[in-house]
């Protein structure tokens, strides 16, 4: 891809979409990404607490091992509605009456 093209891209994307189209799967982002971070962050400090010595002492591998274990289970319950997002979003997409429509005819 050359430098020329990627300034190209989005111009053509708004050709083809126009403004809204640009923003389509936009709430769906929304709905993947509220539940991921509260998911991650209140498992993070609930996890890290756990580890968390009597004397408040943790190391540097623990809080690693808190964000990772935080991060899979954030990531577990994000996945779905993240293909349900990629779904809409791609070109083309036969997914067109929205994401609950999108999601029974992936998940059903």
């Amino acid at each position: 891809q050359t430098a020329e093209s990627a300034i190209v891209s989005p111009l053509q994307a708004l050709k083809e979409l126009g403004w809204k189209g640009l923003y389509n799967g936009s709430g769906v982002t929304l709905l993947r990404d509220v539940p991921y971070n509260v998911i991650f962050f209140l498992s993070y400090i609930e996890i890290k607490r756990a580890l968390t010595s009597t004397e408040g002492e943790v190391s540097r591998a623990r809080i690693l091992g808190s964000g990772v274990a935080a991060g899979m289970l954030a990531a577990f319950f994000g996945t779905p509605m993240d293909v349900v997002k990629s779904r809409i979003q791609m070109r083309n997409s036969p997914y067109t009456n929205g994401a609950i429509d999108c999601a029974k005819r992936l998940y059903a």
